[in-house]
C-alpha cells in the first residue's frame, strides 16, 4: 500500500510539505493544495513566513501557524490539541534531500498517517540555472556536519555542498586553498557559489578558493543573512582508490612505516568501504591511517599508538593530506580498546601489537564480532601469535601470506635488485558469537 492509499484509507493525516528553495514560483501544485487545506502549519521561521504569505495571497483564513518543526514536539502538540485534524509541516527544499522529514515516520502516535509532498531541491534548481545535469554530483552537507570535504572533492567530478552560512564558505575555501598548496587537490577546480536561489536577489558567482575564504568578511552582520550553496567541479578526479608512494609521507627516524608494497596489499585485503570504521593499531608513521582515510571518505579512522612521537607523526601526515576523518589515540591498544568510547570497528589493521595480538583481536571482536582484520609482522614470534588466534578466538578464513619484495637500485651504472626483509600478511574475520 502506498502513501496515497494509506491517506485515502481513513485515519488522521499529517502532511510533510517540501516548499522548495523558497521562491513562491517553485512550490509544487501538490504542496500548494496541501497548504490550502491545512488548519495548522508547523515549521521553522523561514518556512512559516513562506506559508503565511502563500495563504494570505489566497485569502485563506483561520490557519494557526506554530513555529516548531522537531518531529517529537509536533506530535506532542497534536496530542494536546485534538481540535486540529489537517496539520501540515513545512520543510525546506525537498523532503528527501538532507531533510528532517525522515524523523517523522517513527514518532507519531497511533491514528496518524504521514503523507509527503516533495519539493524542488537546491541542486536541481542550480543545475537548471547552469544548464548542467546534476545526476553525477556528490551531494554533501556542511550544515552542522563534517563531511571530509577535501577528500570528497579529490575523488568526485562534482561536489554540491549545502552550507549553513558565510562561515562555511570561508572554511571550505580555506580547506581547498591548503589542499592545493599541499598538491592534494588540482589547481583547476571550478567553483560556483549560489546565493538565495529562487529569490529576487538570487546571485550565481564564480569564485576562486581564495575568494571563497574571504567571502563576506567585510560585510556587516545584517548583510550576511542569505541562503548559500556551493558546487565544486573537479575535471580530473582521482577515483575511489589512489595509493600513495612512500616518498609522499613525512618520516622520522626510529618510527616504523608499513612500506608501500605491503601497505597496498594489506589495505586491499581489508576491503574497505566508503563508510568503514577502521582501527589502525600501532599506527607508526600513519601511512595505513592515511591510505584508509582516503578510501573511507565517509568513515572514520582511529590511529592508536603508545609512543607520543608516533601519534604526532601520524597527525602530521594526516594533516599533510588534509584529512578530516582521522582521530589520534595515545596509549596501549589493549587499554584503549577496553575503556575508550569509540565506535565499533568494521575493519582493524594491526601493524604493531607489542606481543598482545590475541588481546587486541579479542577486544576488537567484543566490539564487533564480525570485524575484518589484516595484520603484518616480520618475526617468527609474530607469526606464532597470529596462528594462536584460531585456537583461542572465534575467527575464520585465516590466510597468511609471506611477501618478499626487491626494489631496483642503480649501482655503478648497473641496475640491481635490492631485497627487503620478508613480511607476513595475515587476513582473517570474526566468526560472530560471544566468547
Amino acid at each position: 500500500m502506498n502513501v496515497a492509499e494509506t491517506a485515502a484509507g481513513g485515519g488522521k493525516v499529517v502532511t510533510l510539505v517540501g516548499i522548495g528553495p523558497g521562491g513562491a514560483d517553485f512550490l509544487t501544485f501538490g504542496a500548494g493544495k496541501a497548504l490550502e487545506g491545512a488548519d495548522v502549519v508547523f515549521g521553522a521561521g523561514r518556512m512559516i513566513s513562506f506559508a503565511r504569505s502563500f495563504l494570505e495571497r489566497r485569502e485563506i483564513p483561520d490557519v494557526l501557524f506554530v513555529e516548531i518543526y522537531a518531529a517529537g514536539r509536533v506530535a506532542e502538540f497534536l496530542e494536546a490539541h485534538p481540535e486540529f485534524s489537517r496539520p501540515v509541516v513545512c520543510l525546506s527544499g525537498d523532503t528527501g534531500f538532507f531533510s528532517g522529514a525522515r524523523h517523522f515516520f517513527d514518532v507519531f502516535p497511533g491514528g496518524w498517517n504521514v503523507r509527503v509532498e516533495c519539493g524542488i531541491s537546491s541542486p536541481v534548481l542550480l543545475a537548471s540555472r547552469l544548464k548542467k545535469s546534476w545526476q553525477g554530483w556528490k551531494m554533501l552537507s556542511l550544515h552542522g556536519k563534517s563531511c571530509n570535504a577535501t577528500e570528497q572533492i579529490r575523488k568526485s567530478g562534482a561536489c554540491f555542498f549545502i552550507l549553513s552560512g558565510i562561515g562555511d564558505v570561508n572554511l571550505l575555501g580555506s580547506k581547498i586553498c591548503r589542499a592545493q598548496e599541499n598538491s592534494v587537490l588540482p589547481s583547476d577546480l571550478e567553483i560556483t557559489l549560489a546565493e538565495n536561489l529562487s529569490y529576487g536577489d538570487e546571485r550565481i558567482l564564480k569564485l576562486t578558493p581564495r575568494q571563497m575564504s574571504e567571502y563576506g568578511l567585510n560585510e556587516k552582520k545584517s548583510q550576511q543573512r542569505r541562503l548559500l550553496s556551493v558546487l565544486v567541479e573537479n575535471p580530473n578526479p582521482e577515483g575511489p582508490v589512489s595509493f600513495l608512494r612512500d616518498r609522499d609521507f613525512l618520516r622520522r627516524e626510529k618510527i616504523p612505516m608499513t612500506k608501500e608494497d605491503v601497505r597496498r596489499l594489506a589495505v586491499c585485503s581489508l576491503g574497505l568501504g566508503e563508510s568503514s570504521i577502521i582501527y589502525d593499531i600501532g599506527s607508526g608513521s600513519g601511512s595505513v591511517s592515511v591510505e584508509a582515510a582516503r578510501i573511507s571518505t565517509g568513515g572514520r579512522v582511529f590511529a592508536i599508538d603508545f609512543r607520543e612521537e608516533a601519534v604526532s607523526l601520524t597527525r602530521r601526515n594526516a594533516e599533510r593530506f588534509c584529512l578530516e576523518n582521522v582521530e589520534f589515540l595515545l596509549g596501549r591498544a589493549e587499554e584503549i580498546l577496553e575503556s575508550a568510547e569509540i565506535p565499533p570497528p568494521t575493519h582493524v589493521f594491526i601493524g604493531g601489537s607489542g606481543g598482545k595480538i590475541v588481546d587486541i583481536v579479542a577486544l576488537s571482536l567484543k566490539r564487533n564480532p564480525l570485524a575484518r582484520f589484516a595484520a603484518t609482522f616480520v618475526s617468527l614470534e609474530g607469526l606464532s601469535g597470529v596462528l594462536e588466534l584460531e585456537k583461542k578466538l572465534p575467527v575464520r578464513n585465516m590466510e597468511v601470506t609471506q611477501i618478499s619484495v626487491a626494489k631496483s637500485e642503480n649501482v655503478g651504472g648497473f641496475t640491481l635488485m635490492k631485497a627487503r626483509n620478508p613480511v607476513w600478511l595475515a587476513f582473517f574475520e570474526g566468526a560472530g558469537g560471544t566468547f
